[in-house]
């Protein structure tokens, strides 16, 4: 017997790691979620091996009968709903993001090719997008006017690109630190793509690579990869590699 209409199927799914899980290690996960949309429900996890976070992910169930997406059903919406209790020390603990601390560059270095850290989550909204606009005369409609955005390519105003890539220094302090710079300068950014439009309300956060140390008479430049998700899912809003010179 069916108990719903609909199906629920898994469309996007993804987890990341922060230290091995290894037998007969106990593993709590903790799951919640920012709530139902229309005909989907995205969840968010973490996995915890005592009181250290060991990995993190998420993943999206969209609703269907047989050919299309229909409503979330009530009953699962409602439980939804319904389990969204207060925030325990461990989900605080994966708000926090606390940057992954490197003791020196060699010890950086060594990393080339991990991924070194993610970033909190960032909320873009309508006032900080009008004030981005204000500031750098780019006031579009598809920016700063909701009403005719709303009816728009994008269904709502979109975030400007360079106000998502402006948030890469910031993500960058959040994502990792080394101990024993004393100078950290921003050398230069490269290859910036913004392969999705970011809707106005949504979160962001990122995601940084090592990609290489190069070492000069001057510093080390380190370069690394990040990629600025949405909190709604699909592709990166902002995918950039970013240069930085410490000493």
């Amino acid at each position: 017997m069916r108990l719903l209409d609909a199906i629920g199927m898994v469309v996007e799914s993804s987890c990341r790691f922060h230290r091995e899980i290894r037998f007969p290690e106990v593993v709590t996960v903790g799951i919640r979620s920012a709530g139902p949309g229309n005909s989907s429900v995205p969840y968010e996890f973490a996995l915890f091996v005592g009181d250290e976070l060991a990995g993190e992910g998420r993943f999206v169930h969209v609703y269907a009968d047989s050919r299309r997406p229909v409503a979330v059903p009530p009953t699962i919406a409602a439980a939804v709903r319904d389990r969204l209790g207060p925030a325990t020390p461990q989900d605080e603990a994966v708000a926090a993001h606390a940057p992954r601390a490197f003791a020196t560059v060699a010890d950086l270095e060594a990393a080339k090719g991990e991924v070194i850290g993610v970033s909190a989550w960032h909320t873009i909204d309508q006032e900080r997008v009008n004030q981005f606009a204000a500031a750098t005369e780019d006031e579009q409609w598809i920016h700063v006017d909701p009403g005719r955005a709303a009816s728009g390519p994008y269904g709502s105003t979109i975030a400007h690109g360079f106000l998502t890539l402006s948030l890469v220094s910031a993500m960058l302090w959040e994502a990792y630190v080394v101990e024993d710079v004393k100078v950290t300068i921003n050398y230069g950014t490269e290859k910036v793509r913004f392969p999705a439009p970011l809707r106005v309300g949504g979160r962001v956060r990122g995601t940084v690579e090592l990609i290489g140390v190069e070492h000069t008479p001057r510093g080390s430049r380190i370069r690394t990869r990040i990629t600025v998700e949405s909190d709604a899912g699909g592709k990166p809003v902002c995918v950039a590699e970013t240069v930085v010179v410490v000493s």
